[in-house]
């Protein structure tokens, strides 16, 4: 991968408009749903997402990105999960 690809699809922003989208179009095609479920939580429980990142051990802004930008790797989503009280797990899925 070259330093000047994107991890943007390229079927949702052409690289050859300079147009600057704005942050709920990039929000809607990049959130990965378990950061969905992080902030909803965070939200529902009524806990700053930049107190989860600090108690988690991470840059908020790392976490801001996760939303528009960049995927979590499992072990700094689980902290965040856990700061929550919450935890990540595998089932065995439904037939």
């Amino acid at each position: 991968m070259d330093s000047n690809s994107s991890s943007k699809p390229q079927d949702v922003v052409p690289e050859s408009r300079n147009i600057r989208c704005s942050y709920n179009t990039q929000r809607a095609y990049s959130m990965n749903p378990l950061v969905g479920i992080l902030f909803a939580e965070a939200k529902a429980r009524r806990i700053p997402i930049k107190h989860v990142a600090v108690k988690a051990g991470l840059n908020p802004d790392a976490i801001y990105d996760w939303r528009i930008r960049t995927n979590p790797t499992v072990p700094n989503l689980e902290a965040c999960l856990n700061v929550l009280g919450l935890e990540l797990a595998v089932r065995e899925r439904d037939q």
